[in-house]
């Protein structure tokens, strides 16, 4: 996994630079920006559990001290079965409590329409709830097994978000 949490060092006028300091400070670093690691993403509901069957939760996040990147969604498959209530995805870190509240952007398809979703965040929660916004009304719907639509198990059809976010 991509985490750097190295504490940033106070160097001292004359103070001689090691290969261990340069390492610590720069290299360590400056790898933790390019790669990214995997987490177990999670698809739930507030009812009866969505099943994923044949289809995947690919999820993935890089941490940079408390700063986290992260992508997550659910990609149906021919057996995915959806369950009842409104949906939750798991977050790879919790949110940090400096905010009352976070907001990232997704995107569904069902059918070959598409659909702009939000994931939406208490503070301090692991579980983000999926949003529909209305292009037409602008109010926000929770999305679950029938709500924006009803949903199918179209293989490669499916719902996705990312964004970034300060953990706790």
């Amino acid at each position: 996994m991509a985490a750097w949490t190295t504490a940033t060092r106070t160097w001292a006028s004359g103070e001689v630079l090691t290969a261990v300091n340069m390492n610590a400070q720069l290299r360590d670093f400056a790898n933790a920006f390019g790669a990214w690691g995997s987490y177990t993403g999670a698809w739930t509901s507030s009812g009866t559990a969505p099943a994923i069957g044949n289809g995947s939760i690919p999820s993935a996040y890089a941490q940079i001290q408390k700063t986290i990147h992260f992508r997550t969604g659910v990609t149906f498959g021919t057996s995915t079965t959806f369950g009842t209530g409104n949906y939750v995805l798991a977050a790879p870190v919790a949110p940090g409590s400096g905010q009352p509240y976070w907001s990232w952007v997704g995107y569904a398809l069902q059918g070959g329409t598409g659909y702009v979703l939000t994931l939406d965040c208490n503070s301090g929660a692991t579980t983000p709830v999926l949003n529909y916004q209305s292009a037409l009304t602008g109010a926000k719907t929770r999305v679950g097994a029938t709500a924006p639509v009803t949903w199918t198990a179209v293989a490669g059809n499916g719902f996705w978000a990312s964004g970034s976010y300060e953990a706790l």
